[in-house]
């Protein structure tokens, strides 16, 4: 079983890092939803003050979540800054302990899919350690996948400019 000094403090970030990103997708599903009413009631005037409210609040605080999890400042908990430090240890993550670590029965339902996730991160010539480039082309793939809502939050949030494509609900526009 791994060691590692640095261990206690990877657990209380991995908790951290999945309440934001849980949060996060909670909220997107909210958003979704209230966005599918919204569109389906011809009645509500979409170009109001109301909706660029929701709009603009759900882009910012998703950008901030992106943001967060790939910060990698000293004082950061991110998802990428724990991807980082653990692909420095890539050789010592096998895959017994981290199978081991959902053997609990409060893990039961993540231990079905664990070794598939283990999966993700090794390189098939040893398919039993993490490998720290593979981790690193997953970082790359998150921050890639990241420039669409950095794009949407600069274009929009900062800016306070319509989004191409999503109703204009400029107040000043629209005169509501």
């Amino acid at each position: 079983m791994l060691t590692h000094p640095d261990r206690d403090k990877w657990r209380s970030w991995l908790e951290r890092i999945t309440d934001e990103i849980v949060g996060s997708a909670v909220d997107r599903h909210v958003f979704d939803r209230w966005w599918s009413i919204i569109q389906s009631n011809p009645s509500v005037d979409v170009n109001n003050r109301f909706v660029a409210l929701n709009w603009a609040s759900y882009l910012e605080m998703q950008a901030f979540t992106v943001r967060r999890q790939l910060d990698c400042n000293k004082d950061a908990i991110s998802l990428v800054k724990l991807m980082l430090e653990d692909a420095e240890y890539a050789g010592q993550l096998g895959r017994h302990d981290f199978l081991n670590a959902y053997t609990s029965p409060e893990h039961a339902d993540a231990w079905r899919e664990a070794g598939a996730l283990f999966d993700a991160f090794v390189d098939p010539v040893a398919p039993d350690l993490v490998s720290a480039a593979v981790v690193q082309d997953q970082i790359d793939a998150l921050r890639t996948a990241s420039t669409l809502i950095k794009t949407l939050a600069a274009y929009s949030v900062a800016n306070r400019t319509p989004i191409p494509g999503k109703p204009d609900t400029d107040s000043r526009e629209t005169g509501h």
